[in-house]
């Protein structure tokens, strides 16, 4: 897989530049997993900024003391011209896809691999299922294979089980070692395991 280097170098400029310094106790964190790389940085987008219009939003600079630094030091060529040079980057890698998300006062991009479904049925994990799990746990596993970091309100939107029913085949897949849950209890979401990670 190729890696759009340029796209998450400004990813990151972007998260220095425009996190929120007033929310205190909580950093930028970048996460590496196998199927995805993702920068999150405190504080939601301006209220202005329309995260489905990033790339034709004209850019509202949060930290005005930061922004001029990085800019003399040539890390940002023009004011709102980040997201243009991320997308453009990301074009050169279909393989790649950017998603948005603002999880509680944060902003979250993930750069995720799209063949990451292929790699699971490659791995032998479709036959394994087929031998162990019944077909409401198949479904749900279905679901977190297409959505990694799916939460419990958005499988229970999907799914049209009760909360309770959904947290016990959840417990179960986990027990079983098909997922494990990242992040934290207010913001985080459930993955699959890939084979080589399965002790």
């Amino acid at each position: 897989m190729g890696i759009p280097l340029k796209a998450i170098r400004e990813a990151i400029v972007n998260a220095i530049i425009h996190r929120d310094y007033s929310i205190m106790g909580s950093d930028i964190k970048i996460a590496i997993f196998d199927d995805m790389l993702e920068i999150t940085s405190p504080g939601s987008l301006m209220p202005s900024v329309d995260p489905e219009m990033l790339k034709n939003t004209p850019s509202e600079v949060r930290n005005r003391v930061i922004a001029p630094i990085f800019k003399d030091c040539k890390l940002i060529e023009q004011w709102g011209s980040g997201f243009n040079k991320i997308y453009d980057d990301l074009a050169e890698y279909p393989e790649i896809t950017m998603k948005i998300n603002e999880p509680g006062l944060s902003f979250q991009m993930q750069f995720i691999k799209n063949n990451f479904v292929d790699e699971l049925s490659e791995s032998g994990l479709n036959g394994t299922l087929n031998g162990t799990l019944n077909g409401e746990l198949e479904l749900l596993l279905d679901k977190i294979v297409e959505n990694p970091g799916i939460n419990l309100n958005e499988l229970i939107n999907i799914l049209k089980r009760p909360r309770d029913t959904l947290n016990k085949q959840i417990k179960k897949l986990i027990v079983l070692n098909f997922i494990e849950r990242r992040g934290s209890r207010k913001t985080g979401g459930y993955w699959i395991v890939m084979k080589d990670e399965k002790k």
